[in-house]
C-alpha cells in the first residue's frame, strides 16, 4: 500500500513502484474510475493492442486503418503535450 497527497490543484503523484508496474511514463494516458469508494487507475490501451478487433465490414485494409488510428493518436498526444492546435 502506498500513500499520496492531493494538491490544491487536485493532483496526486503516483508512487514510482506503481508507475513502473503499470509502465506509465510522462506521456502515458491513464483511465480512471471509481469503484466502491476507491479510485481505479489503468493505462489507456495501446492502439496496436486493438489490432484484430476491427470487423471486416470495411473496404480498407488493416494497415490503412492502423495508419489512420496511429495518426489520430499522434495528433491527440501532440495536442495534449503542446497545448497548441494541430492543423493538417
Amino acid at each position: 500500500m502506498y500513500t499520496a497527497t492531493v494538491t490544491a490543484q487536485g493532483q496526486i503523484t503516483i508512487p514510482i513502484a506503481l508507475r513502473r508496474a503499470l509502465k506509465l511514463d510522462r506521456a502515458k494516458v491513464i483511465i480512471t474510475q471509481t469503484n466502491a469508494g476507491t479510485i481505479e487507475i489503468e493505462p489507456e490501451p495501446d492502439i496496436m493492442s486493438l489490432l484484430g478487433s476491427v470487423k471486416a465490414t470495411t473496404s480498407k485494409s488493416i494497415s490503412e486503418i492502423v495508419e489512420e488510428e496511429v495518426l489520430k493518436e499522434y495528433k491527440r498526444t501532440e495536442k495534449r503535450l503542446s497545448n497548441t492546435p494541430i492543423i493538417v
